[in-house]
């Protein structure tokens, strides 16, 4: 029988307990892999899965299960997830896939969308929230080289990096289209934090890019704009310490205008501003992620 854990393990010593059968309690199974895990430390608080927590809490169907089944993922992106909850550093070298060549980028951006989805699906948020930021930071990485919306000339090199954003963006957007997620989930609901992060970043950098980007009133990015409309009042008007402002009024339209917004785009982004800022506390949200 494995040892009861007392005491509080740190980052460090949590390795030790990995696939590790003298200090085991279940057995997980996910495709072709066996491993060894702990029921405490996959509900643990902090790395720590909230749906194994629910899984396995006293009176639940698996409270005694000696052994536990996780479907619906390639192998290998559950196995980052448990070697995440289990300390082992995100994205290392034991993960056994190189990302580093060019040709591999897609790839890359791909294999982070898996694991996101897995560990929204199985409620890590420490996990959700390292991929959210790799992948931020892959969008972010042709913001600084599109320096104009008439476009400098660019490089061969700079070109690319506009393209790999892109290719970011317009994944991150279908991600949400593809898994149906309503409005009210990606507005309201926590582990979402991908949709807007990015949205924010689009908002700081390059406005008028994304606005090309959606194809002005393209129902696709409707949640996204409305996204970016929230972020762009929080960052226009966050020095405003009251709710009742007067965004609705004629003189402060024109803050919509900045960007360069294509006048479809910003018809959408003014409906999201008005319904979600202007009928509601415009300072609710930060609480909300």
């Amino acid at each position: 029988m494995a040892p009861i854990i007392t005491k509080y393990l740190t980052e460090a010593e949590l390795p030790h307990y990995y696939n590790n059968e003298s200090l085991s309690n279940v057995v997980l199974h996910f495709g072709n892999k066996t491993i060894f895990a702990h029921k405490k430390l996959l509900a643990a608080r902090g790395r720590g899965s909230r749906v194994l927590r629910n899984e396995f809490k006293e009176n639940s169907p698996f409270a005694k299960a000696v052994e536990y089944t996780i479907e619906g993922h390639d192998e290998e992106i559950v196995e980052v997830m448990i070697r995440h909850i289990y300390g082992f550093q995100y994205d290392n070298t034991l993960v056994r896939r190189n990302f580093d060549t060019e040709l591999a980028k897609t790839e890359r951006l791909e294999w982070l969308i898996s694991v996101y989805l897995v560990a929204v699906e199985y409620r890590v948020p420490s996990l959700s929230i390292l991929v959210t930021d790799k992948l931020v930071g892959m969008l972010s990485e042709g913001f600084h080289t599109y320096r104009s919306r008439h476009g400098d000339k660019l490089n061969k090199e700079q070109k690319a990096r506009i393209a790999e954003s892109k290719q970011v963006l317009e994944r991150i957007v279908a991600l949400y289209e593809q898994n149906a997620l309503p409005d009210k989930l990606t507005w309201k609901i926590k582990p979402y934090e991908l949709f807007h992060k990015a949205a924010r970043q689009m908002v700081q950098y390059r406005s008028f890019w994304v606005a090309e980007l959606c194809g002005g009133s393209d129902e696709r990015y409707t949640p996204f704009a409305i996204r970016m409309a929230w972020w762009f009042a929080r960052i226009k008007f966050d020095n405003m310490q009251c709710v009742d402002c007067g965004f609705d009024e004629e003189p402060h339209y024109h803050y919509l205008y900045y960007g360069e917004w294509p006048v479809e785009f910003r018809d959408l982004l003014w409906r999201g501003f008005h319904e979600h800022i202007v009928k509601q506390d415009y300072r609710v949200g930060e609480n909300m992620f």
